[in-house]
């Protein structure tokens, strides 16, 4: 008798210990947050966010990221009304966003003197600063014309003799705004100096031969140090990632550099003087005439960069488009230009980053069949007023204001034994509630 009621009962208590076992070590793993624990993947937080090229209309917002992400910009004069987006600068011909590394985004078309504020995209995450909106103030309109810089331009290479192409370039001067622009596909940067202010921002700035112009390359995981002087900015000699270069003293790195590149071919010899390439406009020729009134207009101008146009006649019509990838550039205008002479001025920058204007003339003939009498014929009050449209200006979404927590994991980083553990929990428990139900089962009989 003794024999059989322990063969009934030993099982049970086996088994309810067993529950009561694997029960308490899951409970207590959960609540100690060792398993299941949500972290934020950090590989797409914007990194180094800095806001440079800022003018009385416009300002520069750059940043990188470990893994290549997508990465726009909502901004607003309102931090809970953020409902304006920009994207990347390389993405603003295509209207498409890519994925990337290094970001640089800007912002036009804005007021003087006026608080803006924005938050960063990244990814499919939203990222504010400490909870708020990013904040920058426009520089006031400066009264005269700017001085006639020549740019900072030069080309980087990554340690195999590569082209660096995803990478950003930020320029410092002691007393002058800070700058930036991008690494274009084939190594090479431009940073138009023309228009270069003070720290301030309420003057303009003029580079003096004796000031240290210090010149940071960040691409990928790689960063360069270059300090030069303004005899020595077009070209900058071709920097080899990642080391560092002062220019401004040892001659003995100038030298190298001028040397390398001569042989290589890869980059005009330092001191050599670039042939300036002017904007064109193609089409139409000086005083040509076009038979519709809406005509097609098209040109050169530098890859990838403005080319703001006006149109002067009865109708002022001032508007922009961005040269292609080959530098060609074309526009239509929205509305019916009246029968008569007009002129076509474009603005934008030359391969030295000196912002040219080039204007034609021409002329729209009166519509074919239209009968001349000496009857006078009604005429419509006015002429059509032309609707300006944005080249480059992407639909407007809201933006969430709210800082999300950025992409999640399952399980954290250096907790496999605790998830081991755990799960050995719940097949003890799951075993003891077996074993339980199967002496219950034998009791029955």
């Amino acid at each position: 008798m003794k024999h059989k009621f322990l063969d009934k009962k030993i099982p049970t208590l086996i088994g309810i210990l067993i529950i009561i076992v694997g029960i308490g070590l899951t409970t207590y793993l959960v609540k100690g947050d060792s398993i299941f624990e949500l972290q934020a993947s950090p590989r797409q937080n914007p990194e180094n966010i800095k806001i440079t090229n800022v003018t009385e209309s416009s300002f520069t917002v750059s940043y990188s990221t470990d893994d290549s992400a997508l990465g726009t910009l909502n901004y607003g004069e309102n931090p809970a009304s953020l409902n304006n987006l920009v994207l990347d600068d390389r993405d603003q011909l295509t209207q498409k966003v890519s994925a990337r590394n290094s970001h640089s985004i800007t912002v036009k078309n804005l007021k003087e003197d006026t608080n803006y504020f924005f938050s960063i995209t990244s990814g499919d995450e939203s990222y504010l600063n400490k909870g708020s909106a990013y904040e920058i103030k426009t520089g006031k309109a400066i009264d005269k014309n700017p001085s006639s810089q020549i740019p900072i331009s030069g080309k980087v290479l990554l340690p195999e003799g590569l082209p660096a192409v995803d990478g950003l370039i930020y320029v410092k001067i002691l007393g002058a705004q800070d700058l930036s622009t991008y690494i274009k596909n084939d190594g090479t940067y431009t940073i138009p100096l023309n228009s270069l202010r003070n720290s301030p921002l309420d003057d303009f700035y003029s580079i003096d031969e004796d000031d240290l112009i210090n010149i940071e390359i960040i691409s990928g995981n790689f960063v360069s140090d270059v300090i030069v002087t303004k005899s020595q900015i077009n070209p900058v000699p071709t920097i080899s990632l990642s080391g560092n270069y002062d220019f401004s003293e040892d001659t003995t790195q100038l030298e190298e550099t001028e040397a390398a590149t001569e042989s290589s071919g890869t980059f005009p010899a330092f001191g050599v003087k670039q042939d300036v390439i002017e904007p064109e406009i193609t089409n139409p020729n000086d005083g040509e005439e076009f038979a519709s009134q809406l005509p097609k207009f098209t040109g050169t101008a530098q890859p990838n960069e403005t080319v703001e146009i006006e149109i002067h006649s009865d109708e002022n019509i001032t508007d922009e488009v961005m040269a292609d990838e080959d530098g060609n550039w074309e526009y239509t205008p929205s509305s019916f230009l009246s029968e008569g002479e007009h002129t076509i001025t474009i603005t934008t920058v030359n391969n030295l980053g000196i912002i040219q204007k080039i204007t034609k003339t021409f002329e729209i003939p009166k519509a074919q069949g239209q009968a001349v009498t000496n009857t006078p014929t009604p005429t419509p009050n006015g002429s059509p007023t032309p609707t300006l449209t944005p080249t480059n200006t992407p639909t407007i979404t809201p933006v969430i204001t709210a800082t999300i927590t950025p992409p999640t994991t399952l399980l954290a980083a250096g907790n496999s034994s605790v998830a081991i553990a755990a799960i050995i929990g719940i097949i003890a428990s799951a075993s003891g509630i077996i074993l339980y139900l199967y002496s219950r089962g034998r009791k029955s009989i």
